[in-house]
């Protein structure tokens, strides 16, 4: 680089000179006249090092202030950390104190004195065995109870054997002992175990009442006790019975009162007992105090008793908003002002008391630390007032006063743990009535207690059975605490099963499926509201805006939940086809249209009745088992319309779950099925009319179909379901069946006109069709042959049953009439199918056989069969015309055996061109006259047609189909992947349901490919724009 020297001009100006000279300043800088300066090196080197000073600094501060914000985060985290492992230890030391409290609680039951016994066994360590009636003989019923244990594998747990206090008893007693090795709680648990095994078996006793039952021992003091307080009560009762919300009972004590007045009690009558009575009881001298005179005053007072209600509901933890509709909804009308609800399961809160309104009432509810959702209770504060509230581990107990009558109650409740085990559930049950205060005179306990109780009837008397050992627990607790378990009132009992009691079920607890249509938000609601307030116009235009957007978004999202698959809004929206045909029917008439059918319909069932059954099968009935109730409800379909009895398969599987409905349900099908009384209400079916064309116009073009009981399609299939072994087909002609379906049927026609085309023979083909087929079935034909399939017995009776005195309810939509149907299987009954087609298979085989149809030269050489059936449609082939009309004359005249006949009008036949002979039959007295194409379940054939022509009509369905449906599969919105699918399951079985049927060939598989681009195509909503040209394409 050349060094560059400066100096000043004597002018001012500034000038450069080096080694090549100097240049005079520039005009611009003499002008200026101000001083100026070169850049050197070391002004280069001072500049850099300023800014890597700058740098380094920048870099510093960056650094200090990361390392800082570091350091405040890992102190956080530090603290937190420190935080929660302070915590553990406060859980720690928590939890240690909850094992010592438990260990100084245990030592204090070990230490527990035992308490005194009265006279006679050990009742802690004696058990009572009963379910035998009064004056039972003592070697029956030892004999009886061994027989039990032996088959209940539980003798091996008893110490020593059952024994009875005298001759004739209607109980044994049985002592155990403590073994080697045992403590008395385990001895107890052993006695538990063998109550538990006892109770839940349901073991029947023969000649007993009631099955056999197990509990622990009382002694004589405490029965007699009890014996005295159940006087009282039984006297209040017959005397008074209006006093009975008034009298409180404590049976293990002896002791009743009504209202603040002392009646009885055990030993020393109190001073303020006036004129007592002493009597003598198993329990002691007891005293009967004002019972006379009290009732004598309860009769001249006209009180009006006081009633509340007491409900329960496990909510279980959802949202307490829909618990009053639920509650009303569960009771049948709302609850009344005095009415109390205990919750179980309450939605989860903070722990503690907690406090809300709802519905115009309050809840007070508590959770511990320990539930995972508490417990409380919903009242009225306008009638109830709160005076106190104790919570335990798994319940709350209240005591509340009512602010008009002098009533004063400890209400509680509780929810012990499910599936817990038998010490635990001892433990929650034992801690939540040890809260009980010593001071409560009238409690009402309700809670969900998760374990089962049975009630049984000896006499008058309604005794509590456990099902299982924690279900004893609780009842020895609620005894002891002087709480008498609540009796189910007589309208929950079910004691007997029949057609009055299911239709009442039915119209209790079924209702048609609520309707999915549009209905206003509360926002429209209201603006309407306000516009018939104001009546202005405004309002008015603002309402029925809001109206019509929101209807427009209904329909909207109607049309996308449809197009994803939600199939109740795909059928909602399907093109109605037949709508109106009623109109065009009644002005064809030229009468009432109603008349027109009920004339055609009692003309088609116009027969012979069956025989009623004079006496009932007198021999061995095999009864339905539970596995054949279960397989018969597994084979109905939900969803169905009722009859008019109104039962349904819901209403059946309802009752299947409920307990005890399954036995109830099986025992009334066994008594039916040994008495053979069919219940009229399942022979009045509900006859509805569908149109068999798009435009009926005479009353034959119609069909009516049969709407029964739930129950008796029930019981039909099992009585079907038996039959079925016995009515197997009796070779391959019938399609129709089990194990069989309709491709087999046009498989088998296709593959004839296939081989006639191979073979070059002349095929010709007469399809038959049935006139009123299932309507016009003769009964007791059918009878004869199912008689002679499954022999005399009860089974028939009942199918006799079913079969005779029908009476058809005709609904049509001018009228409703009844009509007597004594021909015919009612079309729309399970049995309708299977007897149907049985039928039609025993008249083909009758005329194969009979006439020799299989003898002679066959039209195709090894192909002996030349019949084929698929229920009331028919198959007959041969070389020639009148080969054909011989044998469907004959197939007539077999038929006409069973009260059917072919109808000409609906016959078909197929002679090809080739055919020298008279193309046409005579079939009774009407000529058919042959075509040169046969036309099966829309499928054309002709002897050398294409595969290509028989898979057209498919592809034309299913274009037709998607255009039927094209505001559903080109609609905006959802996922295209599930319309797809939904195109897919509606037009793709459409197209494809036979295409099993069809030969796979090239032409066949393009044509179908194109057809499926094409739906695509279609679908994902592709098409030219108006300004785009075809070439662009």
């Amino acid at each position: 680089m050349t060094a560059m020297k400066t100096w000043m001009s004597p002018g001012g100006a500034t000038g450069a000179s080096g080694e090549q000279g100097g240049q005079a300043g520039s005009p611009k800088r003499q002008k200026g006249g101000g001083e100026s300066g070169v850049v050197t090196m070391d002004a280069l080197r001072s500049l850099l090092a300023e800014q890597s000073v700058s740098l380094l600094q920048a870099q510093q501060l960056q650094m200090t202030t990361a390392l800082t914000a570091f350091e405040e985060r890992q102190v956080g985290r530090l603290e937190k950390l420190e935080q929660k492992v302070g915590g553990q230890s406060d859980a720690v030391s928590d939890l240690q104190t909850q094992v010592q409290d438990l260990a100084e609680r245990l030592a204090k039951v070990e230490n527990r004195p035992q308490s005194a016994v009265g006279s006679g066994p050990d009742r802690r360590s004696t058990l009572v065995f009963g379910g035998w009636g009064m004056d039972t003989r003592r070697s029956t019923l030892l004999h009886q109870l061994d027989q039990a244990l032996l088959g209940l594998q539980i003798k091996g747990d008893f110490d020593s054997d059952p024994f009875t206090t005298g001759a004739r008893r209607s109980v044994a007693l049985c002592q155990f002992k403590r073994r080697h090795q045992e403590s008395d709680q385990d001895m107890k648990q052993r006695m538990l175990r063998i109550m538990q095994v006892i109770n839940a078996s349901q073991v029947n006793i023969q000649g007993a009442t009631r099955p056999l039952w197990c509990s622990f021992s009382k002694s004589p003091e405490e029965r007699g006790r009890a014996a005295l307080a159940a006087a009282v009560r039984k006297a209040v009762l017959k005397v008074a019975p209006h006093r009975a919300t008034d009298l409180d009972v404590e049976y293990p004590s002896g002791k009743s009162w009504i209202r603040d007045d002392q009646l009885s009690g055990m030993g020393q009558p109190p001073s303020e007992i006036r004129q007592a009575r002493v009597v003598a009881t198993k329990g002691g001298e007891g005293e009967e105090g004002e019972v006379v005179a009290e009732l004598q005053v309860v009769s001249a007072e006209t009180v009006e008793p006081f009633r509340m209600r007491v409900v329960g509901w496990n909510v279980g933890g959802t949202d307490l908003v829909e618990l009053p509709k639920a509650v009303r909804e569960a009771l049948g009308e709302p609850l009344r002002k005095q009415d109390i609800v205990l919750i179980q399961e309450m939605p989860r809160e903070r722990e503690g008391w907690n406090y809300m309104p709802l519905a115009g009432r309050r809840v007070v509810s508590h959770r511990r630390e320990s539930q995972w959702r508490g417990t409380g209770m919903w009242y009225d504060t306008s009638v109830w007032c709160l005076l106190r509230k104790v919570h335990s581990s798994k319940g709350v107990w209240f005591k509340v006063r009512h602010l008009e009558a002098p009533i004063e109650l400890w209400i509680r409740t509780a929810h012990f743990t499910p599936g817990c085990s038998v010490s635990q559930y001892e433990e929650e049950v034992q801690d939540h009535f040890d809260g009980v205060p010593p001071s409560s005179h009238r409690v009402v306990f309700q809670g969900d207690v998760n374990t089962g109780f049975t009630w049984a009837r000896e006499g008058d008397v309604e005794t509590v059975v456990p099902k299982e050992g924690k279900g004893g627990i609780l009842h020895k607790l609620l005894t002891e605490k002087n709480l008498v378990m609540g009796i189910p009132s007589s309208e929950q009992w079910v004691n007997h099963m029949d057609q009055s009691y299911i239709e009442h079920l039915a119209n209790r607890c079924t209702k048609p499926v609520p309707g999915q249509g549009y209905r206003d938000t509360t926002e429209i609601k209201q603006a309407f509201r306000a516009a018939k307030r104001s009546g202005s116009s405004e309002l008015w235009k603002q309402a029925l805006k809001l109206r019509k957007e929101a209807r427009r978004a209904w329909e909207q999202a109607r049309l996308v939940k449809a197009s994803q698959g939600d199939w109740h809004s795909f059928r909602a929206l399907k093109p109605r086809r037949q709508e109106g045909w009623d109109v065009g029917f009644a002005e064809a008439q030229q009468g009432d249209p109603h008349e027109a059918v009920h004339e055609h319909l009692s003309q088609v069932y116009c027969g012979t009745e069956v025989e009623a059954v004079e006496t009932p099968w007198q021999g061995d009935v095999v009864a339905f088992t539970t596995e054949e109730l279960r397989r018969g409800v597994s084979q109905m379909k939900r969803g169905k319309s009722v009859g008019i009895d109104r039962t349904s398969t819901e209403l059946l599987l309802g009752l299947m779950e409920v307990p005890g409905g399954e036995q109830h349900l099986l025992e009334w099908f066994n008594r039916i099925l040994a008495t053979q009384c069919i219940p009229d209400q399942w022979n009045k079916p509900i006859l509805i009319m569908l149109p068999k064309i798009r435009a009926p116009k005479k009353a034959k073009e119609l069909r009516p179909i049969a709407m029964g009981s739930g129950v008796s399609k029930l019981f039909s299939r099992m009585l079907l379901n038996r039959a079925m072994p016995a009515l197997p087909p009796t070779g391959g002609a019938q399609c129709s069946g089990p194990g069989r379906q309709t491709c087999d049927y046009l498989y088998t026609v296709i593959r004839l006109f296939e081989l006639a085309r191979e073979w070059g023979v002349p095929l010709t083909v007469f399809e038959l069709d049935l006139e009123k087929a299932f309507d016009s079935l003769d009964r007791p034909a059918l009878l004869r042959k199912l008689e002679a399939a499954i022999g005399v017995g009860s089974e028939l009776n009942c199918w006799k049953g079913l079969l005779r005195g029908t009476v058809g309810q005709l609904q049509t939509p001018w009228g409703s009439t009844e009509v007597r149907m004594m021909r015919g299987i009612k079309q729309g009954a399970v049995e309708s199918p299977a007897m149907f087609a049985w039928i039609a298979e025993i008249a083909l085989n009758t005329a194969v056989q009979k006439y020799g149809w299989h003898q002679g030269p066959r039209l195709l050489e090894g192909l002996v069969p030349e019949e084929m059936l698929y229920m009331d449609d028919g198959m007959l082939w041969g070389e020639s015309p009148a080969t054909v009309q011989v044998r469907a004359c004959q197939l007539a005249v077999e038929l006409s055996a069973f009260g059917l006949r072919l109808n000409p009008q609906k016959c078909q036949l197929y002679a090809p061109a080739k055919v020298t002979e008279d193309r046409s039959i005579l079939l009774n007295g009407t000529r058919v006259i042959a075509a040169d194409t046969l036309e099966v379940m829309g499928l054309t054939l002709r002897v050398g047609g294409s595969i290509c022509e028989l898979a057209a009509p498919l592809a034309s369905r299913a274009r037709a189909k998607f255009w039927d449906h094209k505001h559903i599969f080109r609609s905006r919105g959802g996922s295209m992947k599930q319309r797809a699918r939904v195109m897919q399951r509606v037009v793709g079985n459409t197209a494809l349901w036979c295409i099993c049927c069809l030969p796979p060939d090239a032409a066949t598989m393009t044509m179908l490919n194109s057809v499926q681009l094409q739906l695509m195509v279609w679908l994902l909503r592709f098409a030219k724009r108006a300004d785009e040209p075809w070439e662009s394409l």
